[in-house]
């Protein structure tokens, strides 16, 4: 749970510090990079006495992204449904209402 929260703050510490121009697949790779240092750090982290190949980190990436890409259209499908193009936090809790311990997490880190 500790890393969900560590891995929320550093990503958006990532996002804010990068730079929001480019082409998609510049911003899709400037993306996958933050996440990519984000998830190496948690990794090495959890895993101090085990050694880790980066074909793991860098598989785990792209499921993390992956799962990010996915999220984001789900957001806005529920807040198109309401006939709105603000995703809000109605829209968050139709997304997690079959995943109780993250949603817990969730509100965990909002406070």
């Amino acid at each position: 749970m500790y890393s969900t929260v560590i891995l929320n703050a550093e990503l958006n510490f990532s996002l804010i510090k990068m730079k929001e121009t480019g082409t998609k697949e510049e911003i899709t790779q400037r993306l996958k990079s933050a996440i990519w240092i984000t998830v190496s750090r948690i990794v090495t982290e959890q895993t101090r006495s085990v050694p880790v190949d980066n074909s793991f980190v860098d598989a785990l990436t792209e499921l993390v992204f992956e799962q990010a890409v996915t999220l984001g259209g789900d957001l806005e499908s529920f807040a198109k449904l309401d006939n709105r193009v603000v995703i809000t936090m109605r829209d968050l809790d139709m997304v997690l209402r079959r995943n109780e311990g993250l949603k817990e997490a969730v509100y965990a880190f909002q406070g």
